[in-house]
C-alpha cells in the first residue's frame, strides 16, 4: 500500500520531502481508503483535545455553571496566545471562581508573532495563559472543580477528571485499554491507531448526541479559538464553515471530521512520519480529496493550503510543497 509523499522543491528542484501515513474511515470504523500504515499506533497529543473537553458535558459543568460555546472551543483549542485567546481563557477560570495560578500546562511565548512581539514590548513575561494548551487545562480544571476532585492533582492519572476523560476516549476509540504518555503541557497523552483516530472524529462529526453536537459546533462557530490566525484548524474550518471538526497535534498530527454533500460522515487522521508540521496540510487534504471529500468549488478554496507556495524572508517565491499519493510518482 503506497504511502503520502509531500515534495518540497526549491528553485524547481527537490531539496526535501515528508513521507505521511492516512486513513479515512466511517463512524463504524469501515476504512474507505488508507496509505501507509492505517493501524500505526501513535501519541495523537492534541487531537484528543475535542474528547478531553467532552469531560465538561459528562460532569454537567456546562448545565451547572452555564458554560457558552466559547468557553467549549477554547477547551478544544491549541491557540496561538493572541488576545482573544487570553481573554477566552480567564473569561473560563473567572466563570468557576479559579486562579491562573492553578494552571499547570507550563509557560511559553505565544506562538502569534504579533501578540509575541507586543508582550516584549511591554517588558512583560509569557504566562500558563500564553501556553497553546491553556484552554484545554482551563476546561481540566473546570471539571475537576465540578467534580469536587483534588485540583493540585487534576493531571494525575487517578485524578477523577483524568479517569472520566480516560473513559471517554476509551468510548470513542472501541478501545478497553489505551497506553498514556505525558504530553508537552504535562497532561496524560493516548497512544492509538491513525484509524481510531479517525473513526473517533467521524463519531464526533456525526453528532449522534448532545456532547458530540456541541463540542462540534463550538469547535465549527468558533474556528478562530481553536487555532489562531493562518492556523491550519482555523483555516480549515472557516473556509468549509459547518462542514468539518478539524484539529490537529505536534509531532505531525491531524484529525478531522467531515460531511459530505451527500450526507455522509468521514472522519481522517494523519502522521506525518519525521513529525514535521510543515506537511500536516498538505498531506491531510490531499487524503481528502482523494477520497472524494470535497467537492469542486471546496477543492479550488484549499488549493492555497493544499499546495502551499513557499516564500523567503524577502517575500519572493522559491518554491512549493506537491503532495503525491501513489507509488508511481513524477516528481
Amino acid at each position: 500500500m503506497s504511502d503520502i509523499l509531500c515534495v518540497v522543491t526549491r528553485s524547481a528542484e527537490i531539496e526535501s520531502f515528508h513521507i505521511a501515513y492516512g486513513v479515512v474511515a466511517k463512524p463504524n470504523g469501515d476504512i474507505i481508503v488508507a496509505y501507509g500504515n492505517p493501524h500505526l499506533e501513535t501519541y495523537v497529543r492534541s487531537s484528543a483535545k475535542p474528547f478531553q473537553a467532552m469531560a465538561l458535558y459528562r460532569s454537567n459543568a456546562i448545565k451547572n455553571h452555564d458554560l457558552k460555546v466559547e468557553d467549549i472551543a477554547i477547551s478544544c483549542s491549541s491557540h496561538s496566545g493572541q488576545d482573544i485567546h487570553i481573554n477566552a481563557v480567564k473569561n473560563l477560570l473567572a466563570k468557576m471562581e479559579l486562579s491562573p495560578d492553578l494552571l499547570k500546562c507550563g509557560t511559553h511565548a505565544p506562538l502569534h508573532y504579533k501578540s509575541s512581539k507586543a508582550l516584549i514590548l511591554k517588558g512583560e513575561e509569557p504566562s500558563a495563559l500564553h501556553n497553546n494548551c491553556s484552554g484545554k487545562h482551563a476546561g481540566m480544571l473546570t471539571t475537576a472543580s465540578q467534580l469536587g476532585s483534588d485540583l493540585d492533582s487534576y493531571l494525575d492519572v487517578e485524578n477523577t477528571t483524568q479517569k472520566l476523560i480516560y473513559d471517554i476516549l476509551c468510548e470513542y476509540t472501541d478501545r478497553k485499554l489505551i497506553h498514556r504518555g505525558v504530553d508537552g503541557c504535562s497532561a496524560p497523552v493516548f497512544f492509538i491507531s491513525l484509524k481510531e483516530l479517525a473513526m473517533a472524529f467521524a463519531r464526533l462529526m456525526d453528532q449522534k448526541d448532545e456532547e458530540t453536537e456541541l463540542v462540534a459546533q463550538a469547535m465549527m462557530s468558533h474556528p478562530e479559538l481553536v487555532g489562531g490566525d493562518k492556523r491550519f484548524d482555523t483555516q480549515f474550518m472557516s473556509l468549509l464553515k459547518g462542514k468539518v471538526v478539524s484539529k490537529g497535534g505536534a509531532e505531525g498530527v491531524t484529525a478531522a471530521g467531515i460531511r459530505l454533500d451527500n450526507g455522509e460522515i468521514w472522519g481522517a487522521a494523519i502522521k506525518v512520519l519525521d513529525g514535521n508540521h510543515r506537511a500536516v496540510a498538505p498531506a491531510m487534504l490531499s487524503l481528502l480529496q482523494s477520497a472524494g471529500a470535497f467537492n469542486d468549488d471546496e477543492i479550488e478554496k484549499l488549493k492555497e493550503i493544499r499546495e502551499p507556495v513557499l516564500k523567503n524572508h524577502a517575500g519572493l517565491e522559491i518554491g512549493h510543497i506537491k503532495t503525491f499519493m501513489n507509488e508511481d510518482r513524477e516528481i
